[in-house]
Order: C-alpha cells, then structure tokens, then sequence
C-alpha cells in the first residue's frame, strides 16, 4: 500500500504494511491544551517559567518533564508532588477539553475498511491513553496500543515504542509508516527504521522535522489522494 500527501504530489511512502500514530499532538489536541492549563502551574513551580519552555517538552513522557525541569531550571517539588499536579491537569484535559483531529476518524474508518493495521505509540501514561480511546471510541481502530510503561519506561526519542509497535503489528520497521508532531517522536521513529511523516498541527511549528520523510497539515492530505486504497 502506498499513500501520498496531497501538498506534494511527488512525495508517497512506499510499501507500507501498517501505520503508527502517536496521540498527544496527532489524535488529539492535547498539547494546546496543555500548554493553556499547565502554564500557570509551572509558573508557580518555576521562578524562570516562560512559555517558550513548552518547545522543549512537546513528545517528552510527564516523568521526563520531571527530570528536564529538575535538572535545567531547579525545580524545587518532588516527583511525586509534580507528577501529582500533572494528573489532575491530564484528568481536565482528557475528560473535558481535548477535541479529536479533524478528519481523524475518516482516516482510521479508512484504514480499517482495507485491512490495514494502525497502531497507537505514546511516552504518555497507558490510564491516559485508554481515557481518550475509549470517550471517543476509538479502541476497535488499533490493532496495539502502546504506552512507555511497556517499555521499561523507555520514551521517545528512544526508539522502544516503535520497536515494540512493529513486533506487536507483525511487521519489520521499514514497513510501517508513524506519523508524529514532534522532534523526539520523529528521532523515535526513524531511529527504529520506520518512514515517517510529521504533523503540522498548528501549534507546533518551532519543532524541528528534519528527519521526518514529509509533512502534512490535516488528515484529509492523506485520505484525498487515495480514496480507494488496494492492498
């Protein structure tokens, strides 16, 4: 299988077996959101805190953060109270705010109506992951769904997840296509061998793609040029 992205006619995958989404960022708008509501917490947690931080934490696990802001701008809380406060913010976000990517579901229905496995990699906790999977109902379009958690915590840009995805989807890496919105994610794909495409998704322009195969700006780029998908 084969698929293009429609703002560049030249630039198709090549035989792609399965797909593998990251969530926060891609499926979801969840990193706008975070960047709204944990702005004012990290204010009061760092004396340095300036917005421009939330570049350097896109596609990091919430225990990453932890260690990033420790080491780097002398956070003062404990793991256990940082991660505490993350949790109730992912709770909100995930329960109440965050919206699904337009045209998404279009593309997952498509995928599944030609047999092809999609997979979910995430450094975000797997409690997390299921509450979004499941308000939109989304489960029955994942063949695996992977947190760091069965990693040995071992989140991107490490390239585990990736690793794990293919073996879990029965494919080698150079058969699978991820798409990713973020610097580590795409350092995590293309270091297992997958192909890679980054999306553009509005809020996350300072990340750098450069390793990434292509870009695109909405599901619709993807499904447009190939409405009938063979296998």
């Amino acid at each position: 299988m084969q698929l293009s992205i429609a703002s560049n006619k030249s630039l198709s995958s090549p035989d792609i077996q399965a797909l593998v989404l990251d969530m926060d960022g891609v499926m979801v708008n969840s990193e706008q959101l975070w960047r709204e509501v944990e702005a004012p917490v990290f204010q009061s947690m760092l004396s340095g805190w300036t917005p421009d931080l939330f570049g350097e934490i896109v596609g990091m696990g919430v225990e990453d953060v932890y260690h990033h802001f420790a080491k780097n701008y002398g956070l003062k809380q404990t793991k256990k109270e940082f991660l505490f406060s993350c949790e109730k913010v992912a709770l909100d976000i995930y329960d109440h705010r965050v919206s699904l990517a337009e045209g998404l579901v279009e593309f997952l229905k498509e995928m599944k109506e030609n047999r092809v496995p999609v997979g979910l990699a995430s450094s975000s906790p797997k409690r997390w992951i299921l509450r979004v999977l499941k308000r939109f109902d989304l489960l029955n379009y994942f063949s695996s769904v992977l947190s760091a958690e069965e990693v040995q915590n071992k989140t991107k840009p490490a390239p585990d997840l990736y690793l794990q995805s293919a073996k879990n989807l029965n494919i080698s890496p150079k058969e699978g296509l991820a798409i990713e919105d973020s610097t580590v994610g795409v350092a995590s794909a293309k270091t297992a061998g997958f192909f890679c495409w980054g999306f553009r998704n509005g809020s996350n322009l300072s990340q750098d793609f450069s390793r990434a195969d292509g870009e695109f700006h909405a599901f619709a780029e993807i499904r447009s040029l190939n409405p009938n998908l063979e296998n």
